[in-house]
């Protein structure tokens, strides 16, 4: 076993470590990466499938001035708010 102590060693083993830890990091990355996108899917189809049959999403309305809340009423005799 001298073969595995020494000098030599304390210079390997930071790179072993360092592959280790990539393919450790990979492997999370791919594993979270997939379960994400499958989550993604399965929740488009949930959505989907509450639709009624051959139903399109109805667009969105325009943004304007409509789309805010409504402004406070003005006490009388004030000037008009820009």
């Amino acid at each position: 076993m001298a073969g595995l102590s020494g000098w030599h060693m304390l210079l390997i083993m930071p790179f072993v470590w360092a592959i280790i830890a990539g393919v450790v990091g990979l492997v999370v990355y791919f594993a979270v990466r997939f379960a994400v996108l499958h989550a993604l899917k399965a929740h488009t189809r949930w959505v989907d499938a509450g639709k009624p049959a051959g139903a399109t999403a109805a667009p969105y309305p325009p943004a304007g001035p409509a789309q805010g809340p409504a402004a406070p009423p003005q006490a009388p005799g004030a000037p008009p708010q820009a």
